[in-house]
């Protein structure tokens, strides 16, 4: 057995062992880790239309809610009602060192706000560094939209507890409908897509809402066994580019983690002229 620790919560991994073997791995872990409080187990895959995967309790305090800390920022939320992956820590981090003063981005399917509020702090910490030395940066804007309302009130307390709301702000909104509406139309210089199962089904409006030169993070979920583990990908990429009479340039692909057995993550970042 082993553990993935998220904030104060340790997510026991079990592998068929009995129930008083599980048991007692918890114990020990409360025991031994004083900065955990709960032990859970993986109780559901990820399922339903908020993508949350649900732990069930089996050791310390009942609470599933609980605080972490990633890329000095730190995030609120509650395991049992929005989605949170610890394992996509590198990948923010990688996109927030892409990321620019003066760019407006789009981070959809956004949850409890960690691409977001990673970016925003970056931009704020920039623009702190510029005032002492009496400059001023282009202003950035960076909008999450996320449709489970419970993700929603999460990434607002985020926003507040990492003091990023004079660059950052969370929209409670369907992707698809978001993209299509005309008052909520502007051209991104960036948009981040990770909702690897379905991104695929936004892509079209994300590219027609991508302004020249647009940087689009796009990831999705493919066999380790292809021959080109981003093929599908990219065609589905030159696809919805094609669709809106756009080109498209891919500038990097890489695995961003495993998914399953003989199956990855993997994200395409691609330009739109």
């Amino acid at each position: 057995m082993k553990a993935s620790i998220i904030g104060e919560i340790a997510v026991v991994e079990t592998h068929g062992e009995k129930a008083a073997q599980v048991k007692k791995f918890a114990l020990e872990l409360l025991a031994k880790q004083k900065n955990i409080r709960t032990v859970a187990v993986k109780a559901t895959n990820t399922e339903g239309k908020y993508r949350v995967r649900k732990v069930k309790v089996i050791a310390g305090e009942k609470s599933t809610e609980t605080t972490y800390r990633e890329n000095d920022c730190t995030f609120k939320f509650d395991l049992n009602k929005v989605y949170f992956s610890p394992r996509l820590a590198f990948e923010r981090q990688r996109i927030c060192e892409l990321a620019r003063p003066g760019e407006k981005i789009l981070v959809l399917f956004a949850g409890v706000g960690p691409y977001a509020i990673v970016i925003g702090r970056k931009i704020t910490l920039l623009e702190r560094a510029a005032e002492k030395k009496k400059k001023k940066l282009p202003k950035t804007e960076v909008i999450g939209v996320e449709l489970n309302p419970a993700g929603i009130e999460y990434f607002e307390q985020n926003i507040s507890l990492n003091k990023v709301g004079a660059i950052v702000s969370a929209v409670e909104a369907d992707a698809k409908k978001f993209l299509a509406q005309k008052s909520n139309f502007k051209k991104f210089d960036r948009i981040i897509m990770p909702l690897p199962k379905t991104a695929d089904k936004f892509l079209e409006g994300a590219v027609k809402c991508a302004a020249k030169g647009a940087t689009i993070h796009f990831y999705s979920i493919e066999s380790e066994l292809a021959e080109n583990i981003y093929a599908t990908a990219e065609k589905k990429i030159e696809a919805a580019c094609k669709k809106q009479k756009r080109k498209s340039k891919v500038i990097l692909e890489r695995v961003a983690l495993p998914y399953a057995p003989r199956v990855v993550q993997v994200v395409v970042d691609f330009k739109v002229s």
